[in-house]
């Protein structure tokens, strides 16, 4: 999640300085060495600047999601190529996998993509719960984390589908009216801080999905790598910084 964590950082830092410039008292800036580049912070629009706001968090969130899918779907691979009887007995091969694979291992791998693939589908409670009974991992998660995969995912799921603003409505008499479903600005409501709290619970949830694989399959040292990410787990449970939001002063950013 250092990506997506480091891209909030930087963006809550580019909107502090636009809303710090816009709240400055007016004054002449012409001729100062940095005139281009403090016209075109005041060229910002308040609309457009809160446009740029609900984008950048709607992104960040997405971002943040398609981060934990694709750890689910490659642990999944991997435990599939370590593990492959976990495929189940009734998966199918398609004839043309067998064909052009130039190996055994090689078709292997390409049933374990798929069958990951096929699984990534599912809901990510219902990827854990797979991972918990065919691999025999834990995977323990505290009622908050629980709580905001659930949430999150679930805003994700609906920001990627659907961002219209207006509800279509057929009358009796056969004609199409309309009527106004979310606002204009923010038609995904997103909780405050929403990015950053996703970030974190998906970093925990990575965490625990990769000490319980080190720890229940792969048989490491306790002692080893997998005290390291415990104690990353319980860190991140525990003191977890949120980007800072500036968003309550853009009625500046006229």
């Amino acid at each position: 999640m250092k990506h997506a964590l480091e891209a909030q950082l930087a963006s809550e830092q580019l909107v502090g300085a636009l809303l710090k410039f816009r709240t400055q008292p007016s004054r002449n800036i012409v001729g100062n060495e940095f005139e281009a580049v403090l016209d075109n912070i005041r060229s910002v629009k308040r609309r457009a600047f809160q446009s740029f706001e609900y984008v950048t968090d709607i992104s960040h969130l997405v971002y943040a999601t398609s981060l934990l899918d694709t750890f689910l779907t490659e642990t999944m691979i991997f435990l599939f190529m370590l593990v492959p009887d976990a495929m189940g007995k009734n998966q199918q091969v398609p004839l043309r996998t067998l064909i052009d694979a130039t190996s055994r291992s090689s078709a292997l791998k390409q049933a374990a993509i798929a069958r990951a693939r096929e699984i990534s589908y599912k809901s990510f409670e219902d990827r854990l719960d797979f991972l918990r009974s065919a691999f025999g991992v834990e995977i323990n998660l505290d009622d908050s984390t629980k709580a905001d995969l659930i949430l999150y995912t679930s805003i994700r799921n609906t920001a990627v589908h659907d961002q219209g603003v207006f509800a279509l409505h057929l009358e009796d008499s056969g004609s199409i009216n309309h009527s106004q479903k979310a606002c204009h600005i923010h038609p995904t409501q997103l909780p405050e801080y929403a990015p950053s709290k996703a970030a974190k619970a998906y970093e925990t949830i990575c965490l625990v999905v990769a000490t319980d694989v080190l720890l229940h399959v792969l048989k490491a040292d306790p002692n080893g790598i997998v005290a390291q990410l415990q104690d990353s787990i319980n860190s991140n449970s525990t003191s977890w910084p949120s980007t800072s939001k500036i968003a309550a002063t853009t009625s500046s950013t006229e």
